[in-house]
């Protein structure tokens, strides 16, 4: 069986499984719950409860992303993840990138499909939360989803030392905030282009703007560049 075929079967049972988790509440969105607690964290500025609703920001940095959703649940059990799966073996890009290598003899990185997510405990099971799909999977679901070859776990307390996460959670808005008025509208662009959670996005902006007093921090960096020049 080529690799084609095979991707076209994965994605055609992974659609049904997916559907079918989605019907018995199996796969669920962020809670309002939790957009509240990482709304005084903050990554480059920004509130991680705006970061973690903008696809742009997510897809291709689940890393990051992993830790800093891991701030978030701060009150659960969890353990951060790393594992190589199908989702992203079978994706057309990584296929089309692998082929290639192939094509031209180039070593191709035997963790190429890794990935990374979280697990936590709540109301007797096991979920997964998966910021490249800003989506909350039952373990067992998402492991028939996706498959995953674990390499690598790091648990709760070992992730409260990561200095990633420690660099986050010591963020200083007031230092960062000047950068704000020019990355905020292009991921408010960016959610309005792609985004599961719209309203809940435009909610949380709205918060933060009034929290930094947006519109008084934008004529204060506009009167800066005046002073300086940079703009008359």
């Amino acid at each position: 069986m080529t690799d084609e075929t095979k991707a076209k079967w994965y994605w055609k049972k992974h659609m049904w499984l997916f559907k079918l988790g989605w019907k018995h509440k199996m796969v669920g969105m962020y809670s309002d719950a939790f957009l509240e607690k990482l709304r005084d964290v903050y990554y480059g500025g920004i509130p991680a409860s705006i970061i973690l609703l903008d696809p742009a920001r997510c897809i291709g940095k689940c890393y990051d992303r992993a830790i800093l959703a891991a701030t978030g649940l701060k009150d659960m059990d969890y353990r951060v993840v790393h594992a190589e799966i199908d989702g992203i073996k079978y994706n057309k890009k990584t296929m089309a990138e692998v082929a290639y290598l192939k094509s031209v003899d180039e070593p191709i990185n035997k963790h190429y499909a890794n990935h990374c997510y979280i697990e936590f405990e709540d109301g007797g099971l096991t979920w997964v939360l998966d910021t490249t799909d800003a989506l909350i999977y039952e373990k067992h679901l998402y492991q028939l989803l996706h498959r995953p070859k674990v390499n690598r776990v790091r648990t709760k307390e070992e992730t409260l030392v990561f200095p990633d996460y420690v660099d986050i959670v010591e963020s200083d808005i007031n230092r960062d905030k000047y950068i704000v008025p020019t990355l905020l509208p292009i991921i408010e662009a960016e959610i309005e282009q792609d985004s599961l959670y719209p309203d809940q996005a435009r909610r949380e902006i709205e918060l933060f703007k009034k929290k930094i007093d947006y519109d008084a921090l934008c004529a204060e960096i506009e009167d800066d560049k005046r002073r300086r020049g940079i703009i008359s």
